[in-house]
């Protein structure tokens, strides 16, 4: 035991004395610059001084004069060596320095106490385009953060899912009746602040009321079943609907809706969807009876994916972000 102890002290003084040895290693290649620089300043005054005393005697001595010179030349040589060193030193760390400063500018902390971040963007975007439409960089910009950057949004929608169920119930009059289902989540910014997700429809009814009708069958909220104001307005040839629900208290809320909607295909034969917000991810059935649906997106950055397409089901899929006022519109025409 006492054997072990000793080899376990031995062990610890070794770790400790190779510590030590590396720090003061360390010390001295930080020191060797400024050393050197102090010796060759030293071999330089050293040689000044010998040749001073050498040039006070009535016989020079030429070996001894040969001397002073080498020991001054030693100690230039010596001198630059210091210098180019300390030099290099100061430039290696100052980058360290650059690179820090460079990180601490653009870290997220410090970027968010920025009280001038859109001019800044701009800034940098501006440089990013190169100037290269000078005369309308200032419209691009501002339809880029007012529209591709959510910056006053507060929500977005996840995974829109709607299943379009389209039935022609008298072809002389070529009215429809429409039942539709959507599905989506909403992801909430601030669970604590007060949200009003308002849903809206449009249908023609050709100045006759009786020709359109919009009616909410179910409207779930987390599961919740809501029974909402509807607020309808038949002014002009156009029935306009709406109404609204009040989120609060969640980080997400999944909305599911069933609305039926009755009108003539002579009245009003396009029918669509946009998005209110930013929209991740989307899916849009159609299921026809006696009706034919030609499917459009509208503004998308790129098109919807075809699923299924055939006379009495179209599913199309588009994955990826669907932005504000983007979505689709689909023209009905009797079969």
């Amino acid at each position: 035991m006492l054997f072990i102890q000793k080899g376990y002290y031995l062990y610890e003084n070794l770790i400790n004395s190779t510590l030590l040895n590396k720090k003061i290693l360390n010390s001295l290649r930080n020191s060797i610059p400024w050393i050197l620089a102090g010796l060759g300043v030293i071999f330089i005054i050293m040689g000044e001084i010998l040749n001073l005393t050498q040039s006070t005697k009535p016989i020079l001595d030429y070996s001894k004069e040969k001397f002073n010179g080498a020991l001054i030349e030693i100690g230039k040589a010596v001198l630059i060596s210091g210098v180019a060193s300390i030099t290099l030193n100061s430039l290696r760390y100052m980058g360290i320095y650059n690179e820090e400063l460079i990180k601490l500018l653009f870290d997220t902390k410090f970027l968010r106490n920025r009280h001038d971040l859109p001019s800044y963007w701009q800034k940098v975007t501006k440089e990013l385009l190169s100037d290269k439409f000078p005369k309308i960089n200032d419209l691009i910009l501002n339809d880029v953060q007012e529209i591709y950057l959510p910056t006053s949004s507060f929500k977005y929608y996840e995974n829109f899912w709607q299943h379009t169920n389209i039935k022609m119930t008298d072809k002389s009059t070529e009215m429809i009746d429409i039942v539709q289902t959507t599905k989506f989540t909403v992801v909430a910014v601030d669970k604590d602040k007060t949200d009003h997700q308002l849903f809206t429809n449009r249908c023609c009814h050709g100045g006759k009321h009786a020709n359109a009708t919009y009616s909410v069958t179910s409207l779930f909220i987390n599961k919740k079943p809501i029974t909402p104001e509807i607020e309808n307005n038949y002014e002009g040839n156009f029935l306009d609907s709406k109404f609204s629900v009040t989120l609060s208290g969640s980080d997400t809320y999944e909305i599911e809706m069933v609305c039926r909607k009755t009108y003539s295909l002579k009245n009003d034969c396009i029918m669509g969807y946009r998005h209110q917000n930013i929209t991740h991810n989307s899916t849009v059935q159609f299921q026809l009876d006696g009706v034919k649906v030609e499917f459009n997106p509208l503004g998308t950055l790129k098109d919807f994916e075809t699923k299924t397409q055939n006379d009495s089901l179209i599913v199309k899929e588009y994955v990826g972000l669907l932005y504000k006022n983007q979505g689709y519109t689909a023209y009905l025409k009797k079969k």
